[in-house]
């Protein structure tokens, strides 16, 4: 079983909150507090997306080896990782576009499945297309440009499931250095299984967010 556990900062409050939507706008929100401030949050490009099927669950308070405390969001599969890698690139491209603005939430475009389909094993009926080429080049220069990756995406499960549902925040558009985050694959302490962690800048290894 893989899984990653996405920290609810403060700010971010779940409770009474039953929505998987409205529960990952939560997390949104958390992190871009987490990163700036109460008065200023983030600006950072965010998105989360995960499979219909999969619903995340909210755990109690947990505290962080950086001392950090708050309650856990988990989110079975891969799925959700390799989503959310990809989605950022789907975000790079609106903002580009200039369909971006900061602090908004955009539904997922008609075309949503098109910009993420640069995995080789998605879609592959696309992948000679020229358009697909193009991103799949730009993916590539930006997986190499990440020296600290220590894994492949290539190397991670492959989904068992295509009907995803996406999250999208809108980003400032002067945000435009397209970085992945460092994607560690560890093995669990208390059982065989190995755990996906997305490690996150001037975090300890226990305590990380999926920002980019």
């Amino acid at each position: 079983m893989y899984y990653t556990d996405i920290l609810l900062f403060q700010g971010a409050e779940p409770d009474g909150i039953s929505d998987a939507t409205s529960r990952l706008l939560a997390v949104l929100h958390g992190i871009n507090r987490a990163h700036g401030s109460a008065e200023a949050p983030g600006g950072y490009p965010l998105a989360i997306a995960f499979p219909r099927w999969q619903a995340p669950t909210i755990s109690a308070n947990r505290t962080l080896s950086n001392g950090t405390t708050g309650p856990i969001l988990r989110v079975f599969g891969p799925q959700a990782l390799l989503t959310m890698l990809n989605t950022h690139k789907l975000m790079h491209s609106l903002m580009l576009e200039g369909r971006a603005d900061p602090g908004k939430i955009i539904p997922a475009p008609e075309n949503a499945s098109s910009w993420v389909a640069y995995r080789r094993y998605h879609h592959k009926e696309k992948t000679k297309s020229a358009s697909y080429q193009k991103r799949h080049q730009a993916f590539l220069e930006t997986k190499r440009a990440s020296a600290e990756a220590s894994v492949s995406l290539t190397e991670l499960p492959k989904p068992k499931n295509q009907h995803l549902s996406y999250i999208y925040l809108k980003i400032p558009r002067e945000t435009h250095v397209v970085t992945f985050p460092v994607v560690e694959k560890l093995a669990s302490t208390n059982s065989p299984e190995q755990v996906l962690r997305i490690n996150s800048w001037g975090l300890t290894t226990n305590g990380w967010l999926p920002y980019f």
